[in-house]
């Protein structure tokens, strides 16, 4: 079963041409295909879900809206036609649904979209939304996946604290101890594989670039990113996870190997592999 995320950059403010949202619904459809995706989670994705489910059908293949209850919430689901789903539930800021396929293999699926961190009070609100997210989790007994735009890098504090994701680079560890115990408090222990990239020899090194006068300053940065818990590990296929940078002929990131805004987003997509039982 292969997960694709992507933040496409077309949000409800979004100011860009006909013309680039055309582009942007095409490279969707191609994404979808050329990846095999079973499952899409889509932040910023602010056009008709529909049509893209009926261009996909012109191509022979069935795919349906995931609907949420909560038309606020800025994460979208699109997955196949075979697929069962059930929101959990779905605030502003994230959602969560049990997905189950046509042999009985099911799983939790959380698609986060957290507050950007050129706003202001971001750092407060993506707290606030991961207590809350990590709360709902915390004592559930089915698999976890986690995926999204956590507007986050795996080294800070939403990501790494005993409070929040408490999610860590080593798959080992995770599957060995599944939770810790600090002051009398126990937490579930997620793992993120998306470590790997950081580092001089990825490519790419990043799924955002920003340039910043901030003192502390990294340009590459991922804050798209997968988390899964400790019984779901085994079901990665080893090595699977992919940051996109090519789909056919379209290079979606520009000559210094940034992501290209101007021609589609700000973002570059993911996609993984889960071998189900």
């Amino acid at each position: 079963m292969n997960i694709l995320f992507w933040n496409a950059s077309i949000g409800k403010k979004c100011k860009h041409t006909e013309q680039h949202k055309a582009r942007i619904e095409a490279l969707l459809v191609e994404l979808i295909i050329e990846n095999k995706a079973d499952i899409v989670v889509l932040a910023e994705y602010e056009l008709n879900l529909l049509r893209v489910c009926d261009l996909l059908a012109i191509d022979g293949y069935s795919y349906k809206e995931g609907k949420s209850i909560n038309s606020q919430c800025r994460v979208k689901l699109l997955l196949k036609e075979e697929l069962s789903y059930e929101y959990y539930k779905d605030p502003k800021y994230y959602f969560i649904v049990k997905i189950k396929d046509v042999f009985g293999y099911e799983f939790l699926l959380g698609g986060v979209h957290f507050p950007s961190k050129l706003s202001s009070n971001a750092s407060e609100g993506c707290k606030l939304n991961a207590d809350d997210m990590v709360r709902e989790l915390q004592n559930v007994e089915e698999k976890v996946i986690i995926l999204g735009d956590f507007n986050s890098n795996p080294y800070e504090e939403i990501m790494l604290d005993f409070r929040y994701f408490h999610a860590l680079p080593y798959s080992g560890i995770v599957k060995r101890r599944n939770s810790r115990v600090l002051y009398g408090i126990e937490r579930r222990i997620f793992y993120n594989p998306m470590w790997n990239y950081m580092n001089d020899f990825s490519n790419p090194h990043g799924t955002y670039y920003l340039d910043s006068s901030a003192s502390i300053y990294t340009g590459y940065n991922i804050l798209d990113q997968v988390l899964l818990s400790a019984n779901m590990i085994d079901d990665l296929e080893n090595r699977s996870i992919k940051i996109i940078t090519k789909v056919k002929e379209r290079m979606l990131v520009n000559d210094l190997n940034k992501p290209d805004k101007n021609a589609y987003s700000d973002h570059l997509p993911i996609v993984f592999t889960i071998k189900g039982e």
